[in-house]
Parts: structure tokens; sequence; C-alpha cells
């Protein structure tokens, strides 16, 4: 799998690959998802009316928080294939959260961003971003990430020697976690919800 490293010294990082692009790809990333040291919450939206096939899925516009299970996994995988009208994807928000944990606000999950952000101290330790027009995804993780989230990425196939490509963060432009961040947030959580 093709990677490109968005690389900077202070905040976190990105990784830019097509993880989550067919359903056989994915019935084994979510198996690692749900074995690793961390929780994973993710929230969805489409942009425009499901398109064929797709509409009988009959998965809401827009996902708000769930967390990943066993029993959710079929409703995250769905959510990955899903298409439009348009012919594109769902945008998608992924937080892997410390397994000891929970994200259950808008609130919460603001400020835990925050932090992930300011590479303090925040429960949340990746968060995987797809945007509805793409077929990759944005990997965001600490520039030195713990020994577990390392073991998932050498996983993935994602590392600063094995990336294709090194590019300094900044060329991510308006896809930077910072600028995409409050909406991904918002997708998650009803208007009223705080």
């Amino acid at each position: 799998m093709k990677s490109t490293l968005y690389f900077r010294e202070k905040g976190p990082i990105c990784y830019e690959a097509e993880l989550f692009s067919d359903e056989e790809e994915l019935t084994s990333l979510i198996q690692m998802l749900l074995s690793s040291d961390l929780n994973w919450y993710w929230a969805s939206e489409r942009q425009y009316e499901a398109i064929g096939g797709y509409k009988n899925w009959n998965l809401p516009k827009s996902r708000h928080l769930a967390l990943l299970t066993s029993e959710t996994s079929e409703l995250f995988c769905k959510d990955f294939l899903e298409e439009d009208v348009d012919m594109r994807r769902r945008s998608i928000g992924i937080y892997g959260v410390r397994l000891d944990q929970a994200i259950s606000t808008r609130s919460d999950l603001r400020s835990e961003m925050k932090e992930f952000l300011s590479e303090r101290n925040s429960i949340v330790h990746c968060v995987v971003i797809q945007i509805n027009d793409m077929r990759s995804q944005y990997i965001f993780v600490p520039g030195e990430p713990n020994n577990s989230l390392q073991k998932l990425l050498n996983k993935w196939g994602l590392g600063k020697e094995t990336a294709d490509e090194v590019c300094k963060y900044a060329r991510l432009r308006m896809s930077q976690l910072e600028f995409m961040n409050d909406s991904f947030v918002d997708v998650g959580f009803d208007e009223g919800d705080s």
C-alpha cells in the first residue's frame, strides 16, 4: 500500500493511505481495531442520497458517534463502502481512545481533540479521517506514538521509514486536522447536544 507521511516537529503527524478501500480489507482492519489497546469511536455523514443497492442498506444520512464493537462492525463497514448519487463516499471521523476512557459528549470530544492537537495527555491517541471525495484516508498520530499504537501502525504498513513520500505537514493545506476537526466533531452529535 502506498503511503505519504506529512511530517512536522511539533504536533501530530499524518499518514495518507488507502486503508479502508474494499470490503475484504475492511474486515481485516476492523479486526485489527477491535484487538488493539484502544476503543474506537466513529461518526459519518453522507452528502447526497445513497445510490443503487446502497439505498437498501437504509443508513442514516448522519451517523452520530458510535463505539466500534463486534455488534456494530457491520455498520462501520457499510459506512465506509456506501456511495451517494454523486459517487462520493461518506465523510468519516474515527477516534482511537484509551481503553479505560469514553467519549460521550461534544464538549468531551472537543476538549480531548484540543489536547491531542497540542500533544498533551489526551485520551485520544489516533484520528482517522475520510473525506467524501477521496479514496484515501488521513491517519493522524502523535509524532512519537506509544508502543501499542506503533504496533497497529506497523500492521497497517505505516511508518516514517516505510512511507513512499515524505512532505511537510503544511502541504495538507485544508486537510490539516486543525482545519477539519470542528466539522468532524460536529457530525458526531445532534445540533442541541453539547
